[in-house]
């Protein structure tokens, strides 16, 4: 930033008085004309105490102009109960989320996805994921555990870089939690019926 931008953003910021969050975003994304989402322009007031000055140096101290998000696309999002079926309470199952770099260049390292918002579903959080070169692929295997009571939960969880800033497709985990459901049963009736089969050897350790 030069000198003059400087000054001119200096009486932008002695002009506004406000303790609202939701405008102080509007603020933030509309003086560091930035391409961050909302989540994203967050991050920077939240780790300022919500003070826009010092929100708006740490972004330019980040060098965020020159700084490129990294892309993220959900390619496949196969649920053990898919949204949207019901699962009986107090049960564990696993949801893989297929996530894809569908931008021009490499993820960064130490991208990991983590929670965001809603109900809490999700015990094997954070996962981290490789640094992912464009056209790449990862399944996220995440453990989903339903509450006690019946009712439907959800929550979000979003791709971030090592830094905390979010990128790319929101993830949703939505359960229906209904008493008496089958699911329980066949995943029990599945597990003992591995238990039963003889041990397998495993070949590519051999060799």
């Amino acid at each position: 930033m030069d000198i003059e931008f400087d000054q001119s953003l200096l009486r932008q910021l002695n002009c506004l008085n406000t303790d609202d969050k939701d405008d102080l975003i509007h603020q933030f994304k509309e003086l560091s004309c930035t391409q961050l989402d909302e989540e994203g322009c967050k991050f920077f007031l939240d780790m300022n105490n919500w003070n826009l000055a010092a929100a708006l140096c740490s972004y330019y101290d980040f060098d965020q102009p020159s700084f490129v998000l990294p892309s993220m696309k959900l390619v496949d999002d196969d649920n053990g109960a898919a949204e949207g079926d019901t699962v009986p309470p107090n049960i564990e199952f696993s949801k893989t989320v297929r996530m894809s770099n569908n931008g021009p260049s490499q993820w960064p390292s130490g991208c990991y996805l983590r929670y965001l918002d809603g109900h809490t579903l999700c015990n094997s959080l954070p996962i981290y994921v490789p640094a992912l070169s464009p056209g790449q692929t990862f399944d996220a295997i995440i453990r989903v555990h339903s509450p006690a009571q019946s009712g439907i939960y959800q929550c979000q969880l979003r791709m971030s870089t090592s830094t905390g800033v979010p990128f790319g497709d929101v993830v949703w985990v939505i359960v229906t939690v209904e008493e008496g459901n089958l699911l329980g049963l066949t995943q029990q009736m599945s597990r003992m019926d591995t238990a039963d089969k003889p041990e397998q050897l495993d070949y590519e350790e051999i060799w």
